[in-house]
């Protein structure tokens, strides 16, 4: 009797110390993280119009602001010679798929589905760094830049979200990092016979989940009834 209560009581515990089995997630829902850590699960249909409200929020956002952003720098010489940062547009939108696992297929009749597997690292890009002043960036971005302008956002890998897969697809999950583009001219050198060269910036931003780093943007699954699969954002395929 001693030995059963023990062995009872083993099994109680060990199914205490168990790991909790992770939610399956249906093939049109999709993972949003929110500024204040948590993480939201919503239907790809919420989820465009959530999107749709907050792209024109964006908009007049960055309307705004880049009336204000363009400064000019004019030092009168010879020729009225001057020089400005022009801001050309400033947009907001989601990045081409970026695969978080390999793709499954529920070609049979057990079912599939298919779980993150690993994290991806997207670096912030520009160019025309050598030509922008640096407090010029920072202030328009609204961060502080590196020296270098470059760094790398990096998303980890210590969570995991499964999705099925519907019947008779293949599919696999993908993040589209929200990104921020911004483009413009450096002009230069007299007034009536300036030159121009043009700079670019692109930007991701973080957010943190359960003490871990990830770049904002949506996680979902990318599904299709053919392979290998079309990108569900951009312009490729997944194999």
């Amino acid at each position: 009797m001693l030995f059963q209560t023990c062995v009872a009581l083993g099994a109680v515990l060990s199914l205490a110390q168990a790991k909790p089995t992770p939610t399956v997630l249906q093939y049109d829902d999709v993972i949003v993280a929110g500024k204040d850590g948590s993480v939201v699960v919503m239907k790809d249909y919420e989820y465009e119009l959530k999107e749709a409200r907050e792209t024109l929020q964006r908009r007049k956002a960055d309307a705004a602001r880049s009336a204000d952003q363009p400064e000019s720098h004019v030092n009168h010489r010879r020729c009225d010679e001057s020089v400005e940062y022009q801001v050309l547009s400033d947009t907001n939108f989601n990045d081409w798929d970026v695969p978080m696992s390999p793709v499954i297929g529920n070609i049979g009749s057990t079912g599939a589905s298919v779980a993150v597997s690993k994290g991806y690292t997207v670096a912030d890009s520009a160019y025309g760094n050598n030509i922008i002043s640096r407090s010029f960036l920072e202030k328009l971005l609204g961060v502080e830049m590196p020296s270098g302008g470059t760094w790398t956002w990096t998303t980890k890998d210590d969570q995991t979200f499964t999705f099925q897969v519907p019947q008779g697809q293949y599919g696999l999950v993908v993040s589209n990092p929200y990104v921020r583009r911004v483009t413009g001219n450096y002009v230069s050198g007299c007034v009536d016979s300036p030159s121009y060269e043009p700079w670019q910036i692109t930007t991701h931003t973080t957010q943190e989940y359960t003490n871990m780093q990830w770049v904002a943007g949506p996680i979902r699954l990318c599904n299709n009834t053919v392979y290998p699969i079309p990108y569900c954002v951009g312009t490729g395929t997944h194999a």
